[in-house]
């Protein structure tokens, strides 16, 4: 399954911290697959997660919503 944000980080440090959130919360979504990070021809932060044929409808839902702002973040 591959996952393109709407996220654009400017510079390394700031890739790194996005990459960090995002796999928090693919963990916190259930999911026991680790992201495999890249940049998407058209700049935007994407990931790939090996999750079998058949993801659970609450997976899905996360990671609609994988790149929106959280409370308390920012």
């Amino acid at each position: 399954m591959e996952v393109t944000t709407g996220l654009r980080p400017r510079t390394e440090v700031e890739r790194w911290q996005v990459q960090d959130r995002l796999a928090q919360r693919v963990r916190l979504a259930g999911c026991d697959a680790r992201p495999r990070f890249y940049e998407a021809p058209d700049g935007r932060l994407a990931f790939r997660l090996r999750v079998g044929w058949r993801p659970g409808p609450a997976l899905l839902r996360a990671l609609q919503r994988i790149d929106e702002v959280a409370p308390g973040e920012a």
